[in-house]
């Protein structure tokens, strides 16, 4: 039983580095993956932040002009 205990122990002792060190390698192969389609994301919401904020700004001197002719 004893010996048994230890197998266990030792599988798990040895396996777990080989178990992390492929979890990490394929989070890292995706991670490659997903960096272009963040980086076109990021793109697509700046532009959006940006296309907003402008109509804002043009929403404000618009209301501005309408209370000036008032």
């Amino acid at each position: 039983l004893e010996s048994d205990g230890f197998n266990v122990m030792k599988g798990a002792i040895l396996g777990l580095p080989i178990i992390g060190g492929i979890i990490v390698g394929v989070a890292r192969d995706n991670l490659g993956k997903l960096e272009p389609l963040l980086a076109e994301l990021r793109q697509t919401v700046d532009y959006k932040v940006t296309l907003n904020r402008v109509v804002g700004v043009a929403y404000s001197n618009i209301n501005e002009m309408h209370k000036a002719l008032d």
